[in-house]
């Protein structure tokens, strides 16, 4: 069997304190004694993907525990965790460790224990430091207990700390997000992730149709906010380069590019998504269907697709313009040999006098405004493909 290079994991472990309203992830509310079951189908899983392929991790640059709230597991259960993911695919001493964690999940202890387990990143729930923002999203933690979680984690040692902002919620104003800002750039995170509120079908705003009304009707308001936080954090040292992603030098995002960027990853529970060139597959969302199929001896997916070259070229397009670097003409068109002169000048033309695009002789970049709609953009240039 030949070995695939596999250079980032994603394992997911769903556990919640309380549901968020605007949540659509495989997420379960948590239940501390169905932990260890969850950790067994973990390691049923593994077994189940180690028979279908040969993975060789030598140059496995990150794993990454999301949620659901991995900082639901003791330290002890992240211990196994860790320890399942060693053995079964002998990660090399190098590699990158996040977690994600809610501020009201963190203490000292617990910290100076994800050191110890070999964790060296956190991405921090916190989305605001408004406290009425925070009962708005259906949060469970308090602005004072990100604050001092924040402190805690720098007091246990860790350096690279990515922290989640959201804006776009129903009654937000601008000078809201303004104080937001202000505290966020405070903390001086090595990483920031701001996302404008997705109301997403089956969760409790998406049933309430004032949430969607109220986005529709502040939609310039909406772009007004994205346009300020873009030029805030980089006033700040926080450099875009991604629509929702900002970071310091040296502290992007290593899962993310990773993706981005077309190479493998393998994610690994309920709700993962995993990418082996050309195949792409999805596991099951419920908790009952997750369990039952590796109870059952067979691999959880909901759906696995073999990638055709014009669904890659196409998501390739859609993935590079959501980049601030752009997509990369020459290699995009040499590597589906296409006549992009032909097939898109008269649309950049038109988008460029529009002023959300950008030219030069290698590179096809959005500008802010562009970013803001960058996948209703990829699609229209996609069709033209076809």
């Amino acid at each position: 069997m030949k070995s695939i290079k596999v250079p980032a994991i994603y394992l997911h472990i769903p556990f919640c304190r309380t549901i968020c309203p605007f949540c659509s992830f495989a997420i379960l509310k948590d239940k501390a004694d169905w932990h260890q079951t969850y950790l067994q189908l973990l390691e049923r899983e593994i077994h189940l993907l180690q028979e279908q392929f040969s993975f060789d991790c030598s140059d496995m640059q990150t794993v990454y525990l999301g949620g659901g709230t991995p900082s639901r597991f003791t330290i002890q259960e992240l211990g196994q965790t860790v320890r399942l993911l060693k053995h079964a695919f002998q990660i090399p001493d190098r590699t990158q460790w996040s977690i994600e964690a809610n501020p009201d999940d963190l203490n000292l202890t617990y910290l100076e224990g994800l050191r110890t387990e070999g964790f060296d990143r956190i991405s921090l729930g916190v989305q605001s430091f408004e406290n009425q923002a925070l009962r708005s999203l259906g949060r469970a933690h308090s602005a004072e207990q990100s604050r001092l979680a924040i402190n805690l984690i720098r007091e246990a040692g860790f350096q690279d700390l990515n922290l989640d902002l959201m804006f776009g919620y129903k009654g937000q104003s601008l000078s809201d997000l303004q104080r937001d800002l202000e505290e966020f750039q405070h903390w001086q995170p090595t990483h920031l992730s701001a996302y404008c509120l997705n109301i997403e079908e089956k969760t409790r705003f998406f049933r309430d149709p004032s949430w969607q009304a109220w986005q529709e009707e502040e939609d310039s308001l909406l772009f007004t906010m994205y346009q300020t936080l873009v030029q805030s954090l980089k006033k700040e040292g926080l450099q875009q380069y991604e629509v929702s992603n900002f970071s310091q030098q040296g502290f992007r995002s290593l899962q993310n590019e990773i993706n981005w960027n077309g190479r493998n990853y393998l994610g690994i529970g309920m709700g993962a998504h995993s990418f082996i060139a050309p195949y792409r597959w999805g596991n099951v969302k419920r908790w009952k269907d997750y369990r039952q199929a590796l109870e059952e001896g067979r691999l959880p997916q909901l759906f696995k697709e073999n990638l055709s070259e014009e669904e890659r070229r196409d998501e390739e397009l859609m993935v590079q313009l959501r980049l601030t670097e752009g997509l990369d003409l020459k290699s995009f068109t040499s590597k589906y040999n296409l006549n992009l002169q032909e097939r898109w000048q008269s649309k950049i033309s038109l988008l460029t006098r529009e002023g959300l695009m950008q030219q030069d002789n290698t590179y096809l970049r959005l500008t802010t405004k562009g970013l803001w709609m960058a996948d209703e953009i990829a699609v229209t240039l996609a069709a033209l493909l076809v």
